[in-house]
């Protein structure tokens, strides 16, 4: 075996930073510990756990482009791609299939799971081997290493192998009779060679810190610098990461609270990610700063606003609904920092079960096990006390509800023109709707990352609560991956009035034209959308479309109408023309998808200037009811009146602003 003692500062050897690396386990809280807490407070998380293991150990994992769990094989196929999907080559190489055996080792001893672990990670670093970072002519190999040609050494998995699984498994096992001297060197350069790849790379392909890639590539090189402290660079690159991290912190993440790409999903997740910073802080005994701490407080408050009532997230951009996303938020804000109030908030949504459930992965990570435990016990449902309306300024987001229970309705409204990154959907002045505890008119999810007609679709304007000019999407879709320009757009007001939540958007993608809408929950009863569009040319077309969250939708005159457990009822009326139905499909989550329909309205030949309302009104134990007498005036600003149950409703808007009469 070749011997990397280059790798270590001087004087030690192989073997002494093997032993000192066992040492240090003796004195820390082991997996061992957690287990036996876990297994005496919360069995029913040990049983589900060894479940997982004992099919992950006959290789059934779940990874990208299958809804089911499949056998990998053994070992496993790391450069197979039986779906002709790049996240599967990415995903099996972050190992996510060796934590449950990890946690399953610990509590039973089973020593099957260790072989199986390091088995695997000895045939990965022996047929996997890393390309070199610079070419012969010193220039760094950025573009390759952050590119799908690199598989299972992109630059991302480079970060999340280390702090997710790798170290982890090293620091666990240490004391198995399969962990070797021997597998330990070998570990220990390949997580050298990880490091260097981040190191160098990195800040070359994220030099702004603006991406939650640099965030979790900078997490890895953390967690190595700080468990092996016996690696030559391990100064430097602790140093580096800490740095790195705090930037990432003040550049992703705004003074809100809000991680900057406008995905739920993505917010939640850097929620953890973030959080395991903090965790590193109190492990390994350095500071983090105080600015640091309050803006992650604040992530939690977020995520709070981008949970719909039913609990699920608002699918915006690439996310995935999946139920218990505030419950990630609420378990990741306390392991960073040991506060239960969002726990209590989250008992709106969830049960204690819902909780546990998330708790499942991240319980192995807490520093007191037996803390969170009581604290998952004692918690109770505790009403937000947050104002309904929340504005993020950076994201050109607007949430807004008519309260805090599951009954309520909720409005996610954007207009991000030009976008952050494309993570983002096409769908300025788009919106997500939620009434007694249903997603009825709805953002479709992700669904894939894989280019191809599934992906244009679920990012399209067309697939969207949107309005579109010519059957045209804002921008031009050209990959998975690659947009074109896009034009200003933005929120230009809201408020709360006269029993009425509103806020204003308008966006010039379509110049000429000029695409202003109004959204306001009336009443608690009702969503009203006013669409202004001026600059048309009579041989324009104008469309508006609502993505229904259901398989079917009757349309008779102007009006759609749906229902859900033959209970709830949605109608949506407008004054753009006889509507058709679209069939579409919405995501909750990856690789899986069901039927919805597109309802869209169109208008040919329009005037110079337009003005179009639409009415969605959602009922429960009755048919929704239709606007009636519906008028429209356009000048000087749009002033629209109707009859609905009875009671007369007018409204004036402007660009800035909405008016009950």
């Amino acid at each position: 075996m070749q011997i990397h003692t280059h790798i270590l500062k001087e004087p030690f050897t192989m073997e002494q930073a093997f032993h000192r690396f066992r040492d240090r386990a003796k004195e820390r809280v082991s997996l061992s510990d957690k287990a036996k807490v876990i297994d005496r407070e919360l069995p029913e998380l040990i049983v589900s756990i060894l479940k997982e293991a004992k099919e992950a150990k006959n290789g059934f994992v779940l990874l990208p482009g299958n809804s089911q769990k499949s056998q990998i094989g053994c070992p496993p196929g790391w450069h197979e791609d039986p779906y002709h999907n790049n996240e599967y080559v990415f995903q099996i190489s972050r190992m996510n299939h060796w934590l449950p055996m990890l946690y399953a080792y610990s509590v039973t001893k089973d020593e099957s799971y260790a072989k199986k672990i390091i088995d695997e990670m000895m045939n990965w670093i022996a047929v996997c081997p890393r390309g070199p970072v610079f070419a012969e002519d010193k220039t760094p190999q950025t573009g390759y290493f952050n590119s799908p040609a690199a598989k299972e050494w992109r630059l991302l998995e480079c970060g999340i192998r280390p702090y997710r699984t790798w170290c982890p498994v090293l620091e666990d096992l240490c004391f198995s009779p399969h962990f070797t001297p021997e597998v330990f060197e070998t570990a220990l350069y390949s997580l050298y060679e990880h490091c260097e790849v981040v190191y160098h790379l990195s800040p070359l392909a994220w030099p702004k810190a603006d991406h939650n890639h640099y965030l979790m590539e900078n997490l890895g090189l953390l967690a190595v610098s700080c468990m092996f402290p016996e690696l030559k660079d391990s100064d430097v690159w602790k140093a580096h990461a800490l740095k790195e991290l705090c930037r990432c912190m003040e550049q992703q993440v705004d003074e809100q609270g809000a991680q900057i790409e406008g995905c739920p999903s993505y917010h939640n997740g850097c929620l953890f990610w973030f959080a395991m910073v903090l965790v590193y802080g109190r492990k390994y005994n350095f500071t983090i700063p105080q600015s640091y701490r309050e803006r992650f407080e604040r992530m939690a408050v977020h995520s709070l606003y981008a949970t719909r009532p039913n609990g699920t997230n608002v699918p915006w951009g690439d996310t995935s609904t999946l139920t218990g996303t505030l419950a990630k938020a609420a378990v990741c804000s306390y392991l960073g920092t040991s506060d239960s109030s969002i726990l209590n908030l989250c008992l709106n949504y969830y049960s204690r079960e819902d909780l546990l459930k998330e708790a499942e992965e991240q319980i192995w990570r807490m520093d007191d096990v037996s803390g969170f435990i009581t604290a998952l016990k004692q918690c109770q449902p505790a009403q937000p006390g947050l104002p309904l309306l929340y504005y993020n300024k950076v994201l050109k987001h607007v949430y807004f509800r008519t309260g805090w229970s599951r009954e309520d309705l909720s409005v996610m409204f954007a207009c991000r023109s030009p976008i952050q990154n494309n993570h983002a959907h096409i769908d300025p002045c788009g919106f997500d709707f939620t009434a007694f505890g249903i997603p009825m008119a709805v953002d479709p999810g992700k669904y894939t990352y894989q280019d191809g007609e599934a992906r244009k679709n679920f990012k399209s304007m067309q697939w969207h609560n949107t309005l579109t000019l010519n059957n045209q999407s804002a921008w031009d879709y050209i990959s998975s991956w690659r947009y074109g320009p896009q034009k200003e757009g933005q929120i230009t007001g809201c408020g709360v009035e006269k029993g009425m939540i509103w806020a204003i958007a308008s966006h010039s993608n379509y110049e000429p034209a000029v695409h202003t809408r109004a959204l306001a929950l009336v009443s608690g009863e009702f969503l009203l959308v006013i669409d202004v569009v001026k600059h048309l040319n009579p041989d324009d077309s104008v469309q508006i479309q609502f993505h229904i969250d259901r398989p079917h939708v009757q349309v008779k005159d102007n009006t759609g109408n749906a229902g859900w457990n033959e209970n709830i009822f949605l109608s949506v009326t407008s004054n753009a023309g006889t509507p058709v139905l679209i069939p579409a499909k919405i995501s909750d989550r990856n690789d899986v998808c069901r039927d919805s329909v597109i309802l869209q309205y169109q208008k040919f030949q329009p005037e110079e200037t337009e003005v179009f309302v639409s009415v969605l009104c959602p009922s429960k134990g009755a048919p929704a009811p239709v606007p009636e007498h519906l008028t429209i005036s356009r000048h000087p600003e749009a002033a629209v009146s109707f009859l609905l149950s009875g009671k007369q409703y007018s409204f004036v808007m402007t660009a800035h602003e909405l008016k009950k009469l």
